[in-house]
């Protein structure tokens, strides 16, 4: 489906007349069975220049969303648009995302340009983890959003997951925990940070939410080191830190099994960083990348030969039961895993694989 210059949402499905029954920040299924929906699979998408939010699934158990694509959505979120002070309802637009869900997969997604949040627009990101419970974000890319990557929005956003995703270039920090309240997991993601940013975080919210970050890598692309300003913001205790590789910083955060790497000393990280598509595919559809034998426009994103992030992880339980089975290019995850969103050839000496972890896109109940 091609959705292109409406002048609201993109595709928005799933909404219920019995919103109230879905107040409360844990939900139970059997709300859902009653007053909300199941079976909603959005997959398969294009949706250009929206001029509010691109794709949203609402008042679902366990909503499916694939391989769709956003391109400079929320192009009338902004100050020009809604120019009365006394009527600003509704500021807010962000690219893919879910409302009031439970179990929410988003996955084989990309999101591009994202609009306006330096203009008015309270959003702004690509992925925004919304007022729901158990929201899983997996193997997607995002490429310069005026936000952060991923909002976790509001104290009614619990138990999220956010893995194996691979940002570019987005204009704040990658993460943005506005409020959220208890269970966030953030791990295996590899985050290329734009020149000029000092932050892993939103420059527009409190970030006041938990987060625990594991197996991350935090890469600035700054031509000189960076003194990274805000570790801990707002709360301190509320944010963890495990096991991240953190490239061309000069101070880092409470992280005991922190991999420090200087950008003058040429050590490669990634293959070609920053060389992501920064563009829409020419049939404006989601490029694949399941196939882990295929060469793929992300390749850049691989491990390079002798990266220090190669068999420097930890073994992650997910707190909201999802399988780790794969990394973003459909590599199995080893019993010593990579740090970041790719998974390499190299297998940690006297470590042998005895199982491999079965996943389904839908195990969680």
């Amino acid at each position: 489906c091609y959705v292109y210059r409406v002048s609201r949402w993109g595709i928005a499905v799933g909404y219920s007349y019995a919103h109230e029954k879905f107040a409360g920040a844990g939900l139970d299924k059997k709300r859902f069975l009653k007053y909300g929906h199941e079976n909603i699979v959005i997959r398969d998408n294009y949706v250009k220049m929206a001029g509010g939010d691109g794709i949203t699934v609402m008042y679902a158990l366990r909503p499916f969303v694939e391989h769709n694509m956003t391109d400079s959505v929320a192009c009338e979120i902004n100050d020009r648009i809604y120019c009365n002070p006394g009527n600003r309802g509704g500021k807010v637009a962000a690219a893919i995302w879910p409302w009031k869900c439970k179990n929410a997969i988003f996955q084989y997604n990309e999101c591009f340009a994202t609009l306006n949040a330096s203009n008015g627009n309270g959003d702004g990101q690509p992925w925004d983890a919304d007022y729901g419970d158990g929201t899983n974000y997996q193997y997607n890319y995002s490429h310069g959003n005026t936000a952060s990557t991923i909002m976790f929005c509001g104290p009614e956003s619990i138990n999220n997951t956010f893995r194996y995703n691979i940002s570019q270039y987005e204009d704040m920090g990658p993460l943005d925990p506005a409020g959220n309240t208890g269970n966030c997991q953030v791990y295996n993601n590899t985050f290329y940070i734009k020149e000029g940013l000092d932050t892993i975080w939103s420059t527009v919210h409190r970030n006041n939410g938990p987060v625990d970050m594991e197996n991350n890598i935090f890469y600035f692309a700054s031509k000189t080191p960076v003194k990274v300003r805000d570790w801990n913001p707002e709360n301190a205790g509320n944010k963890t830190y495990s096991n991240n590789l953190y490239y061309n910083i000069t101070n880092l955060p409470n992280d005991a099994a922190a991999v420090k790497v200087d950008a003058n000393t040429n050590t490669k990280v990634l293959v070609d960083p920053g060389s992501g598509p920064r563009a829409v595919a020419e049939d404006n559809s989601a490029r694949k990348h399941e196939d882990p034998t295929a060469t793929t426009v992300f390749d850049g994103y691989k491990l390079a030969e002798n990266s220090p992030a190669i068999n420097a992880g930890k073994v992650v339980v997910d707190r909201n039961g999802y399988s780790i089975d794969h990394d973003f290019f459909g590599h199995a995850i080893t019993a010593v895993p990579e740090i970041g969103a790719a998974e390499s050839d190299v297998v940690a000496a006297l470590v042998l694989r005895s199982n491999v972890y079965t996943v389904s896109e839908r195990n969680v109940s």
